[in-house]
């Protein structure tokens, strides 16, 4: 799913990239395109699914020595849903 997410944001700056003209953008558009702080509100029984998901995660059996030929690196996989159990806020 990371992944998915890494190509779907790649795919949408080389969009905006390529069909963004600076010659065409007038003083309001560049107003209304401004970073606005937000604030995020998740409930905490989402949170607390997805530390429970986390926490049922099953991994896979490596491929020896295959390191990411076959997908994700199962090393790395199990430090980022660490990192998501612990660290992440």
């Amino acid at each position: 799913m990371f992944l998915v997410r890494i190509v779907l944001c790649m795919t949408a700056v080389i969009f905006a990239v390529d069909h963004w003209h600076p010659a065409s953008v007038t003083a309001e558009e560049t107003e209304e395109m401004d970073i606005q702080p937000f604030k995020i509100q998740i409930p905490e029984s989402v949170l607390e699914d997805l530390q429970a998901r986390l926490e049922r995660t099953r991994f896979p059996e490596e491929i020896t020595n295959s390191e990411w030929d076959y997908g994700t690196n199962r090393a790395w996989l199990k430090q980022l849903v660490k990192y998501w159990q612990t660290d992440y806020d």
